[in-house]
């Protein structure tokens, strides 16, 4: 083959490849709220953060790639590391599935009728990763949420503004992969995921309400 086609070749691959999806994979932690109790613990109640963002699929650009998305709700991904967060910290989850926000004697009673300590809930109100050119730069994340803790008695005691920001360093490893770079952006989200959560935990006044 001529370099001339091979140049053709490759300028149309990467137009087509440019108007597609890429999914990432983003690890599944939900076995979170399935491992065993741990006797004597309180039990600590998670909503999954609301997801506030405009575009609910889309988790960023990479190089030439666009609507960059992953296979598990990244508000879920968030909530689901924030329990196992917990769990390490000697405390139970356990996952609800909603609750109304402004009652307070309802979410009491869901608490109560879970045997919970406390409430945790919040939105997720930006998650975005990016990179113009994966091989010579790092990919970036960044994250801010929202969290609020309510007490047994449904009142809500603490609520604060978060960001988190990562990079990773994608290198060569994009070229395999027509500059999709899927390793490279799934490790950046597991890093502004796990960043997020450091942030969260690094805050004294949060962790004053979970006990």
């Amino acid at each position: 083959m001529k370099p001339s086609y091979i140049l053709y070749f490759l300028i149309g691959s990467l137009v087509v490849i440019s108007g597609c999806a890429t999914m990432a994979n983003v690890k599944d932690t939900s076995d979170v709220y399935k491992s065993s109790a741990i006797e004597g613990a309180p039990t600590i109640l998670l909503v999954d953060l609301s997801d506030n963002r405009v575009d609910k699929t889309t988790i960023g650009q990479i190089g030439m790639m666009e609507n960059f998305k992953t296979d598990i709700p990244i508000n879920v991904a968030l909530t689901d590391r924030i329990a196992m967060r917990l769990k390490a910290e000697g405390l139970n989850v356990k996952k609800v599935s909603s609750f109304e926000w402004k009652d307070s004697s309802k979410i009491s009673e869901l608490i109560k009728t879970n045997n919970g300590a406390s409430l945790i809930a919040g939105t997720l109100d930006n998650f975005f990763i990016s990179s113009f050119d994966p091989v010579l730069d790092t990919v970036k994340g960044q994250a801010t949420f929202y969290i609020k803790i309510f007490d047994a008695q449904g009142q809500l005691v603490f609520s604060r503004n978060y960001e988190s920001r990562a990079e990773h360093w994608a290198g060569l490893s994009s070229v395999t992969a027509f500059l999709s770079d899927k390793p490279g952006a799934e490790k950046t989200i597991e890093k502004c995921l796990q960043g997020c959560v450091n942030t969260l935990f690094e805050d004294a006044e949060f962790k004053k309400f979970l006990r």
